[in-house]
């Protein structure tokens, strides 16, 4: 059963960028509340400013107006050194490109977040080890990215999402370079890792079927919330 408590709550949030003596306006005054434990499907047409949302609710970058509050707290009131540490310890990410170190094996990539934040060593490897299983990567803990498929990348790149148990995961079309059949088990993967863990997703994407099965679908166009509706579609 999902929470009736907003994780996460967008005010007003606006964002420009300057091109030479052009400012272009991106977002447009977004307004929405997530809730712990949902899984929210963000659509729309390319560049209208889903990843743009996606770095601002992820703390990556500043909104040039407007409050972003999770768990009630507005976050770009904190100085650089908080906000960096509120990122590692709060939120999860996971990339369209996986963005693993090449030269580290999956346990090590895994292990990374935990490492910035000082967890210590043993206590890391053991919840590192323990979420590759639940991924069903124990047997490739060893291997360098190069070494496995681009659907176990990005298994990889979810449990180093997931290592310092973060209040909310944000994912940047994380199937979109996958094929059909990969794409596919990464889905099922994140309603079994919400299921389990009720961790709260916004998944930014372009793939129906797995905007059909979110709780949530929020749809922008033109910098603005053009639909946000509970998805009574979902199987």
């Amino acid at each position: 059963m999902k929470s009736k408590l907003p994780v996460l709550i967008t005010d007003n949030v606006y964002k420009s960028y300057q091109l030479g003596k052009t400012e272009i306006e991106v977002l447009k005054g977004i307004d929405f509340e997530i809730f712990e434990g949902e899984i929210v499907a963000v659509t729309g047409p390319s560049g209208v400013g889903k990843s743009t949302l996606l770095h601002i609710l992820g703390v990556l970058d500043h909104p040039s107006s407007g409050n972003l509050y999770i768990d009630q707290e507005d976050v770009f009131q904190l100085d650089n050194n908080k906000l960096a540490n509120y990122r590692n310890k709060t939120v999860g990410f996971v990339f369209q490109f996986h963005h693993l170190l090449q030269e580290f094996s999956a346990l090590e990539n895994v292990m990374l977040p935990g490492m910035i934040a000082d967890t210590p060593k043993q206590e890391l490897q053991d919840h590192a080890e323990h979420l590759l299983a639940e991924v069903g990567l124990t047997d490739r803990k060893h291997h360098r990215p190069s070494e496995m498929s681009g659907g176990e990348q990005q298994r990889v790149a979810v449990a180093r999402a997931l290592i310092n148990s973060p209040r909310i995961i944000l994912a940047d079309e994380p199937s979109g370079n996958l094929d059909r059949s990969s794409a596919g088990s990464l889905h099922e993967l994140f309603w079994k890792l919400n299921e389990k863990f009720q961790q709260t997703l916004v998944i930014v994407t372009h793939n129906l079927e797995l905007a059909t099965n979110a709780d949530r679908v929020i749809e922008l166009y033109d910098g603005q919330v053009k639909t946000n509706t509970l998805n009574h579609l979902k199987k």
